[in-house]
């Protein structure tokens, strides 16, 4: 959180030069811990199944988001905010789960 709020601060410089560094170490840091920690109460909700679902099927999200979100916008646009956010990220996680998709 720290080195984000500096590439908000200090831009593209610190995201440039210090960030493309120190982001990927401390992510590695949190998922050291996250599995050093895994049976702890405070980290136990990361071993739910319907988390871990998530975690199988992260990387579908990550090449197929693009395209249900722009179909939902445009099919629910009159629709506040709040409905179309879960609408989307229902869509998203059911079409990047599909193995038809």
């Amino acid at each position: 959180m720290l080195s984000a709020l500096a590439e908000m601060a200090w831009g593209p410089g610190y995201r440039n030069s210090v960030s493309f560094i120190l982001n990927p170490l401390l992510v590695a840091l949190l998922i050291a811990q996250l599995m050093a920690f895994q049976h702890s109460a405070l980290w136990a909700w990361l071993n739910w199944p319907w988390m871990r679902y998530l975690g199988r099927i992260s990387y579908s999200i990550y090449l197929y988001h693009q395209l249900p979100i722009g179909f939902v916008r445009k099919l629910l646009a009159a629709w506040p905010a709040p409905v179309q956010l879960v609408v989307t990220l229902a869509v998203v996680v059911a079409a990047s789960g599909s193995r038809t998709f």
